[in-house]
């Protein structure tokens, strides 16, 4: 899970007097197999990656104005990771395209979307037991989406309440940092 905030600058002409922060959250969930091919021994590793992953970010109610939009991905990913172990420290590392398949919205939706999205990380990993490890991670993946065609927001700023806006184009680009610790078991 991964909390942010979210902000909407001041702008007159709509509406907003002053900035307007927005409370979101988000998750991902990733499934990813990982091919390597070995390097120096078996010191170190290069490869590629491909995946399934699962993303949704919400923005929470707001005031003065009502903004409550959840936003769903499901999508495909690959790329190249590499890795390298000096005595009981092993380092990774990874970045590829995360491809949306399937966009939804809910309770509104902006149109038909096109996306694609970018992801990097990395790992550091401390054994400290030949079968167990200390890990910590950190990633940021940035997907932009553009919607056209119809869409089913009521905007109360520009035509009251329950007025529908047809999108031209309305683009949205979520970027989000992410990181963990926890502990590593391998057989």
């Amino acid at each position: 899970a991964r909390l942010s905030d979210a902000v909407i600058p001041a702008n007159p002409s709509y509406g907003f007097a002053e900035d307007v922060s927005i409370n979101t959250n988000a998750q991902q969930l990733e499934l990813d197999a990982v091919g390597r091919l070995p390097l120096a021994g078996d010191r170190g590793w290069i490869g590629a990656y491909a995946g399934l992953w699962l993303f949704r970010q919400a923005f929470q109610r707001t005031d003065p104005v009502v903004l409550f939009l959840t936003t769903t991905f499901l999508g495909a990913s690959a790329g190249l990771a590499t890795g390298w172990t000096v005595g009981p420290v092993e380092l990774t590392a990874r970045g590829g395209a995360a491809l949306p398949l399937s966009v939804s919205q809910d309770p509104a939706d902006s149109g038909d979307a096109d996306s694609l999205g970018l992801y990097g990380g990395g790992e550091v990993a401390w054994a400290f037991h030949p079968s167990w490890a200390l890990v910590a991670a950190g990633w940021y993946t940035r997907v932009q989406t553009d919607f056209s065609g119809g869409s089913t927001h009521a905007d109360p700023l520009t035509g009251g309440p329950g007025v529908e806006r047809d999108y031209q184009t309305a683009r949205q680009t979520d970027g989000f940092m992410g990181g963990s610790l926890g502990v590593r078991w391998r057989p």
